[in-house]
């Protein structure tokens, strides 16, 4: 085969996992197992609450899907969803109150009716 160019049907096929994400995945599910599961990762979130965060972030989605015929202002949208998410981490989990620290003045956010 001349330089450059594959053989048909050689390599990887499309959506197949690379050997070794799936490997780490494996590894960090059994860590997150055997070091007590729920239990243990919310330990770990009142002990690292910043980390924690960081974390959860990163776990979210990326894309969103955006409704661009509506009049609410998407910031303002972001910012509650965020707020109420870190009130609801709070009283569950019991974080410290520093975490539950609002990103927007109260007067910023208007209700959209």
């Amino acid at each position: 085969m001349a330089i450059g160019y594959k053989t048909p049907g050689s390599g990887r096929k499309a959506g197949t996992p690379n050997r070794i994400t799936t490997t780490f995945k494996e590894a960090v599910l059994n860590v997150f197992e055997k070091g007590g599961g729920e239990a243990w990762l919310l330990e770990w979130a009142k002990a690292n609450p910043t980390d924690y965060f960081r974390v959860a972030a990163r776990l979210i989605p990326q894309e969103a899907s955006v409704n661009t015929n509506s009049d609410l202002d998407i910031g303002v949208a972001l910012a509650k969803a965020t707020d109420r998410v870190r009130r609801l981490h709070v009283e569950a989990n019991q974080l410290p109150s520093a975490v539950n620290k609002p990103s927007l003045p109260s007067n910023a956010i208007k209700e959209n009716t």
